[in-house]
């Protein structure tokens, strides 16, 4: 039996349906609650042969992705965004406008195959395209969908990415990647709050290929979780297979990773599909993961990348007084104070009598002046050892997490209260307090020869500081005479006040800034320093 469904063209709002039952052997198709047989179409059109000139065909694909865009009051669905899959593997993103959505919503589900007939054809003019196509699919009031039970393309539409391709920084920015790997670490998960103040989950990992190259991977928000829950309910697997469909690679400060893509990203997880079975049995059969995990113990926490491994093992220590002896770029780990001078305030008239002005330097805003900014964290910091004094910047990530609250919380209190005598409690309570930093000596330092670093990391974890200062050692002529310490870790306090800083930054870099110090007591026993004299300290006294 088969059914003809009819659409009439005369009333696009009504579906007039005529169902002409005849005794067949023929295939079915759902819609709705009802079901329904039908005769497979002829003529089916690929996607690759598709064009704006196309105004009647059939396609014949599958859902590999389908999400449903909600209203505001997440009660109804206002759009439907899917990506379809043909036979040959070619890929194509559709839309089911808002007017639409109550004739197809229910037609239409992931990881089912359909015979789609006359949707209209435009060009893919969004900013983000999440598959590598310039055409783009709409649902219209003559588009028909019926069930196809006889697909045999691709089940899930996967196009890996090589990771040499990956690593070598050679994919274009808003490209979509699909990776597939197997972890070899991951980190704790991270929670904290977004600059737009929403609590905000991000998990990192790596992962491995055949060929034991390796990328790092970043997953937020529910993708995380998913990482998470999967790990803890599987305490005891230890090959973790995982697949990123639809992400894309982020450059964060130089730092390539994969990461989900908004919500359309899927994340296959040790999943029962061809794709990961294959790997994993490859994988095995190659002793790979033999030969990797042979220091590993025998559940999957030995897989858990844990800060004292960051901080302890797999980056050099260096004091303070070495670091502008490093002449290669690189990561290195410093512990040291946090000074009581932590950044300059400087009170210009700028002829605005109160009123703000921002201009946007960046090539897209060309100078223009706008009327609002999105604030952001950039906290120059002096840090000293018993061998220096270093210029380090905090930025917008790991000052949201230390602080608990991001710049908008601060800024909105600032302009509440108005007192600009003082900075937030929360950044002057970073004062006399220990950290150990990751820092990056970058090509920007090398070659200007600048002496200010940025921080990728920093822990006030106490256990971390007693390792690192077994590390340090000992100058003949400095005095060893040892006085009373004392060790801080990082709480949260209630802000009172915001202030507006000037800080002497280029390029996120912070230049050296070595100001005025007399002998000081340092949370670092056995330890005394010298006096350090700045020409800038007079200047920087006038200007406070």
């Amino acid at each position: 039996m088969f059914a003809i469904i009819y659409h009439s063209r005369n009333f696009p709002s009504v579906e007039a349906v005529i169902v002409i039952l005849l005794q067949r052997s023929l295939h079915t198709a759902s819609v709705g609650c009802a079901s329904y047989r039908f005769m497979a179409p002829k003529n089916i059109t690929l996607l690759g042969q598709l064009d704006l000139s196309h105004e009647k065909f059939t396609l014949k694909v599958r859902v590999i992705r389908l999400t449903k865009q909600l209203t505001y009051d997440k009660k109804k669905t206002f759009r439907i965004d899917i990506i379809l899959v043909d036979e040959e593997g070619t890929k194509i993103e559709a839309q089911v406008p808002s007017r639409w959505v109550f004739r197809f919503e229910k037609m239409l589900a992931e990881n089912e195959s359909y015979y789609i007939e006359n949707p209209q054809v435009g060009e893919n003019t969004a900013d983000n395209k999440f598959v590598n196509n310039s055409n783009k699919l709409h649902f219209c009031p003559i588009t028909m969908v019926t069930k196809s039970n006889d697909f045999v393309g691709p089940l899930y539409g996967f196009s890996f990415e090589n990771y040499q391709t990956i690593i070598g920084n050679n994919i274009l920015e808003k490209t979509p990647v699909d990776v597939i790997g197997h972890v070899l670490l991951y980190f704790p998960k991270e929670t904290f709050m977004s600059k737009h103040g929403k609590e905000t989950r991000r998990q990192n990992v790596q992962i491995q290929d055949l060929e034991g190259r390796k990328v790092s991977v970043t997953l937020w928000d529910e993708y995380a979780q998913q990482f998470v829950d999967y790990v803890s309910n599987n305490p005891e697997e230890r090959t973790v297979i995982i697949i990123i469909q639809f992400g894309k690679v982020s450059d964060y400060r130089g730092c390539l990773s994969v990461s989900n893509w908004y919500f359309v990203t899927k994340l296959y997880i040790n999943a029962n599909i061809e794709e990961i079975l294959l790997f994993k049995n490859t994988l095995v059969s190659k002793n790979s993961f033999e030969n990797l995990s042979a220091n590993c113990s025998k559940d999957s926490s030995s897989l858990l990348y844990y800060e004292t491994d960051e901080f302890l093992l797999k980056h050099d220590f260096k004091p303070i007084t070495e670091i502008q002896e490093i002449t290669k770029v690189s990561r290195v780990i410093v512990l040291g104070t946090v000074d009581e001078d932590i950044m300059m305030n400087i009170e210009l008239n700028d002829g605005s009598n109160g009123k703000k002005m921002f201009v946007c330097s960046s090539s897209i805003c060309n100078n223009k002046v706008v009327v609002s900014v999105l604030p952001r964290f950039k906290i120059p910091i002096r840090v000293q050892d018993p061998t220096g004094v270093i210029s380090l910047t905090l930025f917008d990530g790991d000052a949201n997490r230390l602080l608990r609250k991001n710049a908008q919380e601060l800024l909105e209190i600032f302009n509440e209260d108005g007192n600009t005598a003082i900075f937030p409690v929360e950044i002057t309570d970073l004062l006399e307090r220990k950290f150990a930093f990751l820092i990056e000596v970058s090509e920007y330092n090398l070659k200007n020869k600048v002496q200010g670093y940025s921080i990728r990391k920093l822990t006030a974890d106490r256990k971390i500081h007693s390792e690192l200062e077994k590390k340090f050692t000992v100058d003949e002529h400095v005095d060893s005479d040892s006085f009373n310490t004392a060790t801080f870790e990082v709480t949260s306090q209630e802000t009172t006040n915001f202030k507006d800083a000037i800080s002497f930054t280029g390029d996120n870099i912070t230049p050296a800034s070595n100001v005025e110090k007399s002998t000081a007591t340092s949370p670092l026993a056995k330890y005394r320093f010298s006096k350090v004299v700045s020409p800038n300290a007079e200047l920087k006294r006038n200007l406070s």
